[in-house]
């Protein structure tokens, strides 16, 4: 997940490395650690190649959030990163 606010940053930095993202519609709810829940309408589609594996990330866009790009456990563990 990822503040909506850092969505033009996020765009700029990947059109100077010649890679681009889609932004699709999305009805969610996404629930932070403290049980608190936010509805999510967008979802940022953004390639990603990280230790060989390539495909793509999607990421819940929280409005007016400027919250940095996080990672869920699940995502971390797809890439089988160690989680101490």
């Amino acid at each position: 997940m990822m503040g909506a606010e850092n969505l033009p940053l996020l765009r700029t930095w990947l059109r100077n490395h010649s890679l681009g993202l889609r932004v699709e519609t999305a009805n969610k709810t996404f629930t932070f650690g403290n049980g608190s829940e936010e509805e999510v309408r967008e979802v940022a589609v953004i390639p990603i190649g990280l230790c060989g594996y390539s495909g793509e990330l999607r990421i819940c866009l929280i409005p007016k959030a400027s919250t940095p790009l996080l990672l869920s456990k699940g995502d971390l563990s797809a890439l089988e990163t160690v989680l101490d």
